[in-house]
């Protein structure tokens, strides 16, 4: 029976996001986002799938971004600890033998682009002071939300172990606004920002993290996401040199951690990486994924009304691997081939559905 919709109904709808996988074990985690009850906030929890069953294994109602350790247990950032005007977000550790979840520790800064690499945790957080009540003005870099102007914080990269022990791995004046490990835990490669009136030119420099060195392989380019080749010999960038200024494609870029020459591995393809399309069912906005997979690294791609899952191989060329009238979200490859993905699919002139799916290519 067809019937108007009403406010409430806004509580029967589930936003699936936060994806992370294990391509080995082929564990799946994601957060599941509702309305509360209350319709004065949200409900976030963690849910898992091994391939055959599907569980909720947090029930905190605050808890999201879930990172798989293997087959040991997972990591999840909660505010269920902290009241609604405390800033900062909690990183709880939650074993898969059944045992209760445990905090770890306290970020006051917050956690952005949660990351495990060679058994440590990585994330970039703000630091510097909160100006609460008067503004000392000497400048306008205004960009985003007052960040400049009445948000004086950097953005750096830390680190963090199961015991709680908190390092900051950069520091200095510019932001660190994407990055990567590589897989043997040595490196890590960081954008940033140094100009604060033209935050949107990056260069890219590879840190030494037990000498804390560096040098620079490129600068004058807007990077969003970085993604070290499993051999470490290669990293994947997304961004773009600014030569048709911020009307300039994002395309997915091939740099040696040496430096170099860059290649444009989306050279001809007249088409921006990410998904911009909006929602008001989203539970959060889509990550710039990379993932290498043998000699082809899988992104998102924008086409026309449509967010699709391309890949481009090293030795050229583009080719899509989903398409259709469809807005992917997220998505991961499995180690045996399937694909999952959250999408949000037009399933007629007024509806919209989605979740998340899963395909096996041949």
């Amino acid at each position: 029976m067809v019937r108007k919709l009403v406010i409430e109904d806004l509580r029967l709808v589930r936003m699936v996001h936060d994806l992370n996988a294990d391509i080995d074990t082929g564990m799946l985690a994601f957060t599941v986002s509702k309305v509360a009850d209350s319709m004065e906030d949200y409900e976030r929890n963690v849910w898992v799938f091994d391939g055959k069953s599907l569980r909720q294994v947090t029930r905190g109602n605050s808890d999201f971004s879930p990172r798989i350790l293997g087959t040991k247990g997972l990591i999840f950032l909660s505010r269920r600890g902290l009241g609604r005007d405390k800033p900062g977000v909690e990183v709880w550790y939650l074993p898969f033998d059944g045992s209760e979840a445990v905090k770890i520790a306290y970020v006051a800064g917050g956690i952005n682009d949660l990351r495990i690499a060679n058994g440590a945790m990585y994330f970039i957080s703000n630091v510097g002071p909160v100006q609460e009540d008067v503004k000392f003005v000497d400048d306008w870099p205004l960009w985003f939300n007052g960040r400049g102007f009445i948000h004086t914080f950097r953005s750096h990269l830390f680190s963090l172990d199961m015991s709680g022990s908190i390092r900051q791995v950069t520091s200095g004046n510019f932001d660190v606004v994407a990055y990567d490990v590589e897989p043997g835990g040595k490196r890590a490669a960081i954008a940033v920002s140094s100009d604060r009136f033209k935050p949107y030119r990056n260069e890219v420099w590879i840190l030494n993290l037990e000498s804390n060195e560096r040098y620079a392989i490129l600068s004058n380019y807007s990077i969003s996401a970085i993604r070290w080749s499993p051999d470490g010999k290669y990293l994947a960038l997304v961004g773009n040199d600014l030569h048709r200024g911020f009307a300039t494609h994002d395309h997915v870029l091939l740099i040696r951690p040496e430096g170099g020459e860059v290649i444009d591995l989306m050279k001809g393809v007249d088409r921006s990486v990410g998904n911009s399309l909006n929602s008001d069912v989203r539970g959060s906005p889509p990550p710039i994924r990379l993932q290498w997979v043998g000699d082809w690294v899988y992104f998102i791609m924008m086409d026309g009304g449509s967010a699709k899952l391309v890949r481009a191989s090293v030795n050229g060329g583009v080719e899509t691997v989903i398409g259709g009238e469809r807005g992917i979200e997220d998505f991961v490859v499995m180690r045996d081939g399937a694909i999952y993905f959250i999408s949000m699919d037009q399933s007629g002139p007024r509806n919209c559905t989605g979740g998340l799916m899963v395909v096996r290519r041949g």
